[in-house]
């Protein structure tokens, strides 16, 4: 019985210690300022990469506790919106391409519902990064992390890619059908955007879980 009190009790004091996630020797190695200082954007420890027998360490000099916590997550909220409705939106177009050669008629339905669905998935693609916008501004203090900066760029490609893909398809499937090239086009790029949306979900997830 003293036994399992003392287990218990241990169990308890390792499930109050918190465990980031986070490999602070490569981030330190990328995210450095001028100053040779980074912060670790989730448990907010104040990092310096110092060398040790040739090797580089990064060395914890301080705690940021005063850190603005959001109360309400709306970037991990909003992100799956875009998510969700872009795969949905292509899986729409193919089975409308599909359709096409027994039920043309219902297939022009079905691939308008298709574009609404991409619609709203670029739509809730902007508000998924302007949450996240506003969460490195006021959270993270606007500081230069690699991942955050490498979301950001992948992000700006993704609006590219996907404000290309409502010109063809309303400039030129729209009148060609969905046996001409621009149609194939069309998904190109949206099975493109899938996987850029991957990649950007991807690195994200490292900030919360980890490698």
């Amino acid at each position: 019985m003293r036994e399992f009190r003392f287990w218990f009790r241990e169990r308890r004091k390792r499930q109050r210690l918190f465990a980031c996630p986070v490999c602070h020797l490569e981030m330190s190695l990328n995210d450095l300022d001028k100053d040779g200082y980074t912060v670790c954007p989730v448990c907010g420890v104040v990092l310096e990469v110092v060398m040790s027998a040739g090797y580089p360490l990064p060395v914890v000099h301080d705690v940021e506790i005063k850190r603005a916590q959001p109360r309400y997550r709306i970037h991990a909220n909003s992100t799956h919106l875009s998510v969700g409705l872009l795969p949905v939106s292509m899986l729409f177009s193919v089975a409308a391409f599909l359709m096409g050669f027994l039920f043309p008629c219902h297939s022009v339905w079905v691939e308008q519902s298709a574009f609404a669905l991409f619609i709203l998935s670029l739509i809730g693609s902007f508000l998924s990064f302007g949450s996240g916008y506003l969460d490195w501004k006021r959270r993270y203090r606007s500081r230069p992390y690699q991942q955050i900066d490498t979301k950001i760029k992948l992000s700006v490609l993704f609006w590219g890619m996907g404000l290309s893909a409502v010109a063809i398809r309303w400039f030129w499937v729209a009148d060609a059908g969905m046996l001409s090239v621009a149609f194939f086009g069309y998904l190109a790029l949206q099975a493109i955007m899938l996987v850029l949306i991957s990649v950007i979900g991807h690195i994200g997830g490292n900030l919360v879980f980890g490698k």
